[in-house]
């Protein structure tokens, strides 16, 4: 759908930020999944296959300097996003640092994987701003964790108003470090 390119390069030329990229699946002469952008150069990066019968997943974990950021997209069915959450955690609970994990988690906050996310993980961004469709979002699917055992001062969270450049609005979390 890009016409060979690789978006998450290009955008990252554009912002002037590095670019990681997790594929999960070969698309159309290209590959689908995950990416990150970031003002810091990553020290280490590491790649997660997740389950997902209607297509492969992936978590990818990007680690800087004082933190790490997983970005992920889980799968549409509740049995493999729960099978997915015992990966979550040992990426987690790994972390020797500060860990924060965002993305399509592919489910609405009563639903039992986000109830039985929150058991070890804190939500950090708005669980009931809706976040999908982004032209008339109707349901919240889109979070940022961290471990519940981590301290995290939440200085402000937003969903970002942008219908057009995804199917998903932003979210955004602001910490104190």
């Amino acid at each position: 759908r890009s016409n060979g390119d690789d978006v998450a390069a290009v955008l990252g030329k554009k912002c002037a930020m590095y670019h990681t990229f997790s594929k999960a699946i070969d698309f159309d002469g290209g590959g689908y999944g995950v990416a990150l952008l970031s003002r810091e150069k990553p020290v280490a990066v590491q790649r997660f296959a997740l389950p997902g019968r209607e297509e492969a997943r992936t978590l990818l974990a990007v680690e800087f300097e004082e933190y790490i950021v997983v970005s992920t997209h889980l799968s549409l069915t509740e049995e493999d996003r729960m099978a997915s959450l015992a990966v979550i955690d040992s990426v987690a609970m790994a972390a020797t640092k500060p860990i924060y994990i965002a993305g399509d988690l592919n489910a609405q906050p009563d639903s039992e994987f986000c109830r039985a996310m929150g058991q070890k993980m804190q939500y950090l961004s708005d669980t009931t701003a809706f976040t999908f469709p982004a032209d008339k979002p109707n349901r919240t699917v889109d979070y940022i964790v961290a471990p519940r055992q981590q301290r995290v001062e939440v200085l402000g969270r937003k969903v970002v108003v942008e219908p057009k450049v995804s199917d998903h609005r932003p979210i955004v979390v602001e910490l104190k470090r």
